[in-house]
């Protein structure tokens, strides 16, 4: 009885620190689905309440996402900017800069200065759900978000069996 307790035990002992040690080591940072491109690099940005959030059309819907998240979830009630030359601690959505992106394709740079999210349409959108997934699920003053070069796109036409491949082998 105690012999077969403690395989079982051991067993999940080292289920567990494999996945410790994955998610330690993930080349991915944990962004779902895994991005075209990913490229680390040294620092990050805080964000915190002397932040400016600006865009191209604040009314975007996708904008309009990312504000109220920050509002829902940091406490973050400041309005966004319309675009404007500040380039120090700013998190800008726009449009620009997305020459030779795929439909739906987006591109996030974050530095120690700013963070950058630009996609065209759902694009847009795309790149700010891989920001929030860069973000801690806990509360605090300030974010700490890793510098980062990121550029996706879908790589297939359809993603309804890729979907489905994936639920296959995710039970």
């Amino acid at each position: 009885m105690y012999k077969k307790a403690s395989l079982v035990l051991l067993a999940v002992l080292a289920v567990y620190t494999s996945t410790v040690n994955a998610q330690d080591t993930d080349p991915n940072l944990g962004i779902i689905p895994a991005p075209v491109l990913l490229k680390k690099a040294s620092g990050q940005f805080v964000l915190s309440q002397e932040t400016t959030v600006q865009a191209d059309s604040p009314s975007n819907k996708a904008v309009l996402f990312f504000k109220d998240y920050l509002a829902k979830n940091q406490a973050y009630n400041k309005p966004v900017a319309v675009k404007s030359s500040r380039s120090s601690n700013v998190i800008t959505l726009t449009a620009a800069g997305t020459d030779g992106l795929p439909a739906e394709g987006y591109r996030l740079t974050i530095t120690p200065q700013q963070v950058i999210v630009a996609g065209k349409g759902a694009g847009l959108f795309y790149g700010v759900q891989t920001l929030l997934q860069l973000m801690p699920a806990e509360h605090a003053a300030t974010i700490k978000l890793p510098a980062v070069q990121v550029e996706d796109y879908p790589r297939f036409g359809y993603r309804g069996q890729c979907l489905m491949l994936a639920a296959i082998f995710l039970e």
